[in-house]
């Protein structure tokens, strides 16, 4: 219930900002989101970890969490919710490889400001903006 609640303050906080900054507003399409998505600290030259989104909803994430050489895996599922011209991105871990970190169960909605054929900026729940880069998904295999 307390997490339901954060959500709904999280999305409240969003729909403001979208009022204050329209010019920032993005809708975003869903068959956008499919793909590789690199996690990097270093503006895309390293990454630590990896977020593939299917067609179907279904998330794969795996990596080294960051400072340490511990390696996780995440299976989960994404939503994408459109309102008010802004794009929350939803996703609900299934499976966890490190439930110490992050447990099945556990939902994290982030606020997309802009998605193109490379990067991806989004807001998470806690107000900071980070970057994903899209992989080419040939040279990962």
């Amino acid at each position: 219930m307390m997490k339901h609640g954060i959500a709904t303050l999280f999305l409240s906080v969003c729909l403001s900002l979208v009022l204050v900054s329209s010019a920032m507003a993005n809708v975003i399409n869903k068959d956008d989101l499919v793909g590789v998505w690199g996690s990097s600290e270093d503006h895309g030259k390293t990454f630590w970890g990896f977020d593939q989104y299917h067609a179907n909803g279904r998330l794969m994430s795996w990596g080294t969490l960051p400072d340490t050489a511990e390696s996780f895996e995440l299976v989960g599922t994404y939503q994408l919710i459109t309102q008010n011209a802004m794009s929350v991105n939803c996703i609900t871990i299934l499976e966890s490889s490190r439930p110490d970190v992050i447990s099945p169960g556990t939902q994290i909605c982030s606020l997309i400001t802009k998605l193109n054929n490379s990067e991806m900026h989004y807001i998470d729940e806690e107000g900071q903006q980070h970057v994903l880069y899209k992989q080419n998904t040939n040279q990962l295999l």
